[in-house]
């Protein structure tokens, strides 16, 4: 998701255009779910070169 030229929070952009990944991970004999949500926030400019990546991570012990 790129968020639009003018203010916006890049925390909440629209469904649309955003996904959630998810990884299952076996580890030392247990298993994890990583979920991770990539978002790129454009700082409300039109330049490409100032975009910023951000992702959100979560990771949870399932077994």
């Amino acid at each position: 998701m790129t968020t639009s030229s003018t203010p916006t929070n890049y925390t909440s952009p629209t469904t649309g255009h955003t996904e959630i990944e998810t990884v299952d991970l076996w580890v030392n004999d247990r298993w994890y779910r990583a979920n991770y949500y990539p978002v790129i926030d454009n700082n409300n400019t039109t330049t490409p070169s100032d975009d910023i990546r951000r992702i959100a991570i979560s990771i949870k012990r399932l077994k």
